[in-house]
């Protein structure tokens, strides 16, 4: 039997606890596991291979008549196989345009991903996908703002003393916002030898920088901080060396920023490190509540919903405000089948850039649906909200991602805001109108931590901009390096991308910033992507990091 981590548990602990489980409930007791792991489990005719609840370790497959390969990378399956798969084409292009996958699928036809929440049953018959846990709606909470904060807060801190458990010598990955000073705040809470703190600043980029933020975070919860000064750097090296030893894009850009920290980290001995990953979305407003009002004809309450949307000002105009009840509200309370109907008709422009091809359009739009949150039963918000953690993060490769950056790091990476299911529990119980407020966002966990976090961070409600990290490098050298490889006449990614599309990523960045941003991202997924292609041929041999 093959297992993963279990928080608070040795794997040989955790095989036993699955066999002993499986004998008294059979497969029933899998909806009852916690922890990140992937479990093969036989019972001599048949076998299931399990992924954990919320996905935290990752499986691809590939089936064929009579055998199935397994690999927990795409890049293990490939090796088993007698050649090397080519593109799945529409897997390029939603890649391309949205930077996420279809479901269940990888950029390579027929080698699969196992969601999160699934089992592979292996039989004589053949291998079959089948789901054993989904989230269920249930009632939310009732309390007093004050007891509902105190209720998150200590889940968030057990949830941050579940990821710690086991680790000799604990880091966390700090920065100056809300989410990675509540990781702190349960690291001292957890006890234990003191956590180190590991931190990237930005001195030439005062838009970016948060060293006070970061040093006041440390220093309230007791953290021995260690900072990295960022300077220039190569931003293409790191990601196309990933590319390369993993054969898939990085989904980001930051491995300039967290293989530093990786080594940081081993240099200090951290066996653990933590981070604040997902925190906007684990704490923050399921906007399609909006949506939920309209439906019950609670008219008042949705008009003052989209007057407190996180973000929007102390002053909301009236026109923001009807825009949200009509983009937001009235969108999420329609049908699917009115939504499909609304989208076969609205201009080509409005649903893909220019990047698609023309005869791409239908097909992408078949396959990345953005109202698929609503198949699932429940209110839209939360509906919405489940999609976010149980098929989003899946979609962008994240949990993939996040584990080969711990296998290239050498580092054990957690993440007790993305792969807890206590903790995603208890925001399904939380009401949701207590992430509503127009200025600030994640109020009620900020309330929450009153007392608990450096005051300066708990009642910062900006956010740093670290566009300028990516958008120079590309603006400039690194990004003629792409662009002269997408300009040659067989570039291989030109099959995928519209040649106007194309042409507009070969021209100098724009000069608006939010403009800039966006054509370096697409520079950047585009300049990998045909990399990528042109690895396709190339043999698989490398040396692959240990654990």
């Amino acid at each position: 039997m093959f297992v993963g981590r279990l928080a608070g548990g040795r794997p040989g602990a955790f095989a036993q606890q699955i066999v002993d489980c499986h004998a008294r409930e059979g497969l029933k007791a899998l909806t009852n596991l916690h922890g990140d792991y992937v479990a093969f489990i036989s019972d001599g005719a048949r076998a299931w291979v399990v992924r954990d609840r919320l996905g935290a370790h990752t499986l691809s497959f590939a089936a064929r008549d009579r055998w199935t390969a397994l690999g927990e990378h795409d890049i293990d399956v490939l090796e088993l196989l007698p050649a090397t798969p080519v593109p799945d084409r529409m897997a390029v292009v939603q890649w391309i345009e949205r930077r996420t996958l279809p479901e269940g699928r990888s950029l390579f036809a027929g080698v699969s991903h196992l969601q999160a929440g699934r089992m592979l049953e292996l039989s004589a018959h053949g291998t079959t996908v089948r789901t054993y846990w989904q989230p269920k709606y249930g009632e939310v909470d009732k309390g007093t703002r004050t007891e509902l904060a105190t209720a998150l807060r200590e889940e968030a801190f057990a949830a941050v003393a579940r990821a710690r458990e086991g680790a000799r010598n604990p880091g966390l990955r700090l920065s100056g916002g809300l989410d990675s000073a509540c990781v702190g705040a349960g690291l001292a809470r957890a006890g234990g030898s003191p956590a180190h703190a590991l931190a990237v600043t930005f001195p030439d980029d005062p838009a970016a920088d948060e060293s006070a933020l970061i040093r006041a975070s440390a220093q309230f919860s007791g953290l021995q901080l260690s900072a990295i000064p960022f300077r220039h750097a190569d931003l293409l090296g790191p990601m196309l060396s990933h590319l390369e030893r993993w054969r898939v894009p990085p989904p980001t850009p930051n491995l300039v920023m967290s293989e530093p920290l990786a080594a940081l980290a081993r240099e200090l001995g951290v066996d653990v490190l933590l981070d604040g990953e997902a925190g906007d979305e684990m704490f923050g407003a399921s906007k399609y509540l909006v949506g939920d009002f309209l439906r019950a004809g609670r008219l008042t309450g949705a008009w003052r919903l989209s007057g407190s949307l996180p973000g929007a000002g102390e002053h909301v105009p009236w026109r923001l405000r009807l825009w949200a009840l009509r983009a937001i509200g009235v969108s999420g309370a329609l049908p699917l089948q009115v939504q499909a109907w609304r989208r076969q008709r609205r201009p080509r422009e409005h649903l893909v850039s220019h990047l698609v091809r023309d005869h791409d359009v239908d097909a992408l739009m078949a396959e990345d649906d953005p109202w698929r949150f609503k198949r699932r039963d429940g209110p839209l918000w939360w509906r919405h909200k489940v999609a976010s953690f149980v098929d989003v993060f899946d979609a962008m490769d994240v949990n993939g991602f996040s584990r080969r950056q711990a296998t290239d790091g050498g580092v054990d990476q957690r993440h007790p805001f993305l792969h807890d299911v206590g903790l995603l529990e208890r925001v399904l119980r939380t009401p949701p109108e207590t992430a509503f407020e127009s200025i600030r966002d994640r109020p009620l966990l900020r309330d929450a931590l009153a007392g608990h976090i450096a005051e300066e961070v708990r009642t910062r409600h900006a956010k740093s901009h670290f566009t300028g990290v990516s958008v120079s490098p590309l603006a400039g050298a690194e990004g003629q390096r792409l662009a002269t490889e997408l300009a040659l006449s067989d570039a291989p990614v030109r099959e995928y991308v519209s040649d106007s599309g194309l042409k507009s990523l070969l021209s100098p960045a724009p000069s608006t910033p939010a403009a800039a941003a966006a054509w370096s991202g697409q520079l950047t997924t585009v300049g990998l992507i045909n990399r990528w292609l042109l690895l396709l041929d190339a043999p698989l041999e490398w040396p692959r990091p240990g654990p």
